[in-house]
């Protein structure tokens, strides 16, 4: 970063920039920065309560333009929450500021698939393989219709239904009556909505209904 100790040759905006970071940076290792993991790589960020949630489920978050983006996870690491980006962020030079919700609980993900030996043919002595598949637990935010958040007061949740909201991703297990566990009851996938993913970028809210 440059010196701007000597101002008479900077412009303003320069000058700005300049100030602004170090003010940031203060703000990042003060009593409202937290050390968190985004994308695996951990960073610093601002996180503030939000008037307008009263179950304190919603925080404001101020963190480098990299870190903050809808959809993306944000692992507080001293109180190993998880924290979905769910606004747009607002940007500017310095920073971004955005609004994250508390993840709830986990939806399971079919991941790669490995052969693991189990023993060998006893008349060939060849080895014998069990295919695993590994699964992926992905932070999200389980809402129903007795979830009290804007969100789900925008539009009436029927009675077995749950909304899962999280980070967008593709998988070619994830479609549509594709059968999960979930609090002691099993779901299947009936709809996504992916009005909230921009360029791949966002969040996909899956609507599951209970098998009865």
């Amino acid at each position: 970063m440059k010196d701007y100790s000597n101002y008479h040759n900077t412009d303003f905006k320069s000058k700005v920039i300049h100030d602004g970071n170090i003010l940031f940076e203060q703000g990042l290792n003060g009593f409202d920065g937290y050390e968190v993991t985004v994308n695996e790589v951990i960073s610093r960020a601002i996180i503030t309560s939000k008037f307008n949630s009263g179950d304190g489920t919603e925080k404001n978050i101020i963190g480098k333009v990299a870190d903050i983006e809808r959809g993306n996870v944000i692992l507080v690491n001293e109180t190993n929450e998880n924290w979905i980006v769910i606004s747009i962020p607002k940007d500017n030079n310095i920073y971004r500021k955005a609004v994250i919700k508390l993840c709830n609980s986990t939806f399971s993900l079919p991941g790669e698939k490995t052969k693991v030996l189990i023993g060998q043919d006893p008349r060939t002595g060849r080895p014998i393989y069990d295919e695993q598949v590994t699964q992926i637990e992905v932070p999200c935010i389980v809402e129903s219709q007795y979830s009290k958040s804007s969100d789900v007061n925008q539009f009436k949740i029927p009675e077995g239904t749950l909304v899962i909201s999280m980070k967008y991703q593709t998988s070619e297990e994830l479609k549509i009556d594709y059968d999960f566990e979930m609090y002691g009851n099993k779901y299947k996938v009936a709809n996504f909505d992916y009005t909230s993913v921009i360029d791949d970028k966002g969040i996909i809210k899956i609507i599951a209904e209970k098998v009865v």
